[in-house]
Order: structure tokens, then C-alpha cells, then sequence
């Protein structure tokens, strides 16, 4: 059983379902031992799909990976 969560998301995304990432984050908040964070990467942007993957020729690493290890360190941007 986790104690921390962290989803990331990215809202130039349009290969997933947000309702149902909504669902499933709103049923880990109800466990009080939980921590859970969420974290967006603005649409703006125009990451892809697979925004982590340095080959994917639309990547943008230089902009995601310090976000990434902030956002894992438990740093806030």
C-alpha cells in the first residue's frame, strides 16, 4: 500500500480518458494514509502522448525532465 502517489499528466493528451483518471485519483484521495498529488503539464506545451521518451521526435526533455525530478524530489515548481 502506497503512501505517496504522484500523477502526472499532460493536457495536450488526447489518447486518454480524463474522467476516468478523475475517478481513480478521487478513489485514492479517500484513504486518509494517502498522500496524493497530482501534477498537469499545460496543454500549451504541446507534448505528445509519450512526452518521457527521449527518442519520440516531438520530445521535449529539456522542458519535462527538471519538472519530472523536481516533481519526484518533492520539490515544487
Amino acid at each position: 500500500n502506497s503512501k505517496n502517489i504522484l500523477i502526472i499528466t499532460n493536457g495536450n493528451d488526447q489518447a486518454v480518458n480524463r474522467d476516468e483518471i478523475n475517478k481513480i485519483v478521487a478513489e485514492w484521495q479517500i484513504n486518509p494514509d494517502t498522500a496524493v498529488e497530482t501534477y498537469e503539464f499545460d496543454a500549451a506545451t504541446g507534448l505528445p502522448h509519450d512526452f518521457v521518451t527521449v527518442e519520440h521526435p516531438a520530445a521535449q526533455i529539456d522542458l519535462v525532465y527538471p519538472i519530472l525530478i523536481d516533481l519526484i524530489e518533492g520539490r515544487t515548481n
